[in-house]
């Protein structure tokens, strides 16, 4: 990847790219999927890897958030409540995949470090 990355920054360009709520029925993947996979193919057309990788990894976090909601009977989900902290866990998730990305999950881990300092 040749563009540098500010997790933070990053975090919020793609959290803006959701809506502000979702609702889903029986099964919040193929709402979430409906709303991500034009996303990504939108995405695709630009050469910033990283925003696409944040995409995806977003994308699993707003999973995550809906399977909780959905276990206590509910059908909503809101990606503005995301936290940076399960964005991160995805993103290093993804980056610990396998060693191809070594490179750039030392960038994260550097880059994230500094930016919680701010």
């Amino acid at each position: 990847m040749a563009e540098s990355v500010d997790p933070r920054e990053l975090f919020q360009r793609v959290k803006g790219l959701w809506p502000q709520s979702v609702v889903f029925g029986d099964d919040p993947l193929v709402v979430l999927n409906a709303i991500y996979w034009p996303l990504e193919e939108r995405l695709g057309n630009d050469d910033d890897e990283w925003l696409s990788l944040g995409a995806w990894a977003f994308h699993q976090g707003i999973h995550e958030m809906a399977e909780v909601v959905a276990a206590n009977s509910e059908s909503t989900v809101s990606p503005r409540e995301m936290r940076f902290s399960t964005f991160d866990r995805w993103i290093r998730f993804n980056l610990e995949g396998d060693n191809s990305w070594a490179e750039e999950l030392a960038e994260w881990l550097s880059k994230r470090e500094r930016s919680a300092v701010r």
